[in-house]
């Protein structure tokens, strides 16, 4: 067709997995439209409702004006993922109109009074509109006007066709742009921290199976005999390989994974989600048992120098701007899954392994190092700067304070003050580090209540007047609610584990498991109470 097309309106699809392809690599750019994104992994950019996106912006950059009008998935309107997405748009056009309709059932969206939010459509994925107007060749970056609509769904309706709307300009941050109202109150002091970042010399992804079903087992006894059987499989086309994997990931064969388990691995627990190890076989090789590996879980394999024998690592993210409140924090002292937290998360191991002629060494810049202890008239120890900084990001004065950035970047710890702040983080970071490693004997006094058949399998989880039912006639009695419904990440702890352990059967030793799970819990919450009081 030999008409320009300058008006393009439509509801694009949302296909976080899709393979269509599409150029959009401008949108995998940082904010100046040159350098490439630093994130550990831009799939959320591969969505489909993107790629239209770019389609409709490349054909009105072609034309020379022309009216963009969708309504799609809002994950776009802040995600720190998707801001090369924004600055392109803020470039290519003159006025930006931005509708948030919220109705994010996933992360329990709710109106600001604190009553129901509802979606237009019947999706959990929250919605936007966004009307974007290109009228000149102005360099300038685009005016960007917000409004947002909470409530339930035929009032959100009623307000939509009586056009009644208002709209606000934003204040565009050409550093951070973002799509909705935000506040940069406290975002100098906040930057004046130390990004966790830095202060590790080496971090990475943690690893990841490509396959848990079959990578992964619940217990030691199951991945003996997986490994056994794949280990005597002398059939020229890895038949019981292909019969335990089912399909394989790029580059991945049956002839890989049977070499792996045949060439120098080790059988080794694993930190799969909080409180919840597993067992897998880890070599170190990529495509092999393990999918990606990541070299860096090598660090956790042997004892280390630290006081405690093992090596210990922190567990972080960039953020989730889809939760309310920051959580992405935990530890390890293991081989640690890489969504560990949900995100992909980076592990930062307090020691590096010796490697070569090297012995073991501290994993901390010098100079970031110095930057955060210059107050102190003596170096800390390792252990206690570690202490310090899981202390610091487990308060919720901290947490609440910088919330907004604690969700849009890497994690910051501010610069110690005196002695006193020190070591109230420290100890506070120590006994958090002790009870989430598990290294202490605590259990929260848990009873099992039936109803006829005693029956033990773990079936429908619902926790109703603080009882946690695991199926429609068993319930556990004595997790306090604020311990049930305490998150790491965005795992839900005790419900996350349940859920985990669909279809299996409540044993003696997981009710134990569950009780050490409840007292930690329990210990953690008490701990960032004594931070919010003093």
């Amino acid at each position: 067709c030999d008409w320009p097309i300058k008006v393009i309106i439509g509801n694009p699809p949302y296909n976080a997995r899709s393979t269509n392809k599409y150029d959009i690599s401008q949108y995998k750019l940082e904010v100046d439209g040159k350098t490439p994104l630093k994130e550990i992994t831009l799939n959320s950019l591969n969505d489909d409702y993107v790629k239209f996106i770019r389609f409709a912006e490349k054909l009105i950059i072609k034309e020379g004006e022309g009216i963009l009008a969708y309504i799609s998935n809002n994950g776009y309107l802040d995600n720190p993922t998707f801001r090369g997405m924004r600055a392109s748009l803020l470039r290519t056009f003159d006025e930006i109109y931005i509708l948030n309709l919220h109705g994010n059932s996933n992360k329990k969206e709710r109106c600001p009074d604190g009553s129901k939010d509802e979606n237009v459509f019947d999706i959990r994925t929250g919605v936007a509109i966004i009307i974007a107007i290109k009228k000149t060749q102005n360099k300038d970056w685009a005016k960007v006007y917000y409004s947002e609509l909470y409530g339930l769904r035929e009032k959100k309706f009623e307000i939509l066709e009586s056009k009644n709307i208002t709209y606000k300009e934003l204040s565009i941050d050409k550093k951070t742009p973002l799509f909705l109202e935000h506040s940069f109150k406290g975002r100098d002091s906040y930057e004046e921290c130390v990004n966790i970042k830095d202060l590790f010399t080496v971090s990475a992804t943690g690893m990841e199976s490509g396959n848990d079903d079959a990578a992964i087992t619940y217990t030691k006894a199951e991945l003996e005999k997986r490994i056994n059987t794949i280990r005597y499989d002398l059939s020229k086309d890895g038949v019981e390989v292909k019969n335990l994997f089912g399909s394989f990931g790029r580059n991945q064969t049956a002839k890989k994974i049977r070499d792996d388990v045949l060439n120098g691995g080790a059988i080794k627990e694993i930190a799969h989600r909080p409180f919840d190890n597993r067992w897998s076989y880890y070599s170190g090789k990529s495509t092999g048992w393990l999918y990606m590996p990541t070299r860096i879980m090598y660090n956790f394999l042997q004892d280390s120098p630290s006081p405690i024998g093992k090596n210990i690592g922190l567990v972080y993210s960039r953020g989730d701007t889809t939760s309310q409140q920051f959580s992405m924090i935990f530890i390890t002292d293991r081989v640690t899954n890489k969504s560990i937290t949900v995100r992909p998360c980076y592990v930062a191991p307090l020691f590096l392994a010796p490697e070569g002629n090297l012995d073991w060494s501290t994993n901390f810049n010098k100079h970031v190092l110095e930057k955060l202890t210059q107050n102190l008239e003596e170096i800390p120890t390792p252990l206690e700067v570690f202490d310090y900084c899981y202390g610091v990001l487990f308060d919720p004065k901290f947490r609440k304070k910088y919330n907004e950035f604690l969700k849009r970047d890497f994690p910051r710890v501010p610069i110690i003050e005196n002695k006193d702040q020190f070591f109230k983080y420290k100890k506070a970071g120590e006994r958090l580090r002790l009870a989430h490693l598990m290294h202490t004997d605590i259990r929260l006094d848990l009873e099992i209540e039936t109803e006829g058949s005693k029956n033990m399998n773990i079936e429908q989880v619902r926790y109703v007047d603080e009882k946690l039912y695991i199926n429609k006639t068993t319930a556990i009695i004595g997790i306090p609610s604020d311990v049930y419904n305490y998150y790491i990440g965005g795992y839900q702890v005790i419900d996350k584990w349940f859920k985990g352990h669909k279809n299996e059967i409540l044993t003696i030793e997981y009710f134990n498991h569950i009780e050490k799970i409840a007292a930690i819990l329990k210990t953690t919450i008490e701990i960032q109470n004594e931070l919010l009081d003093s």
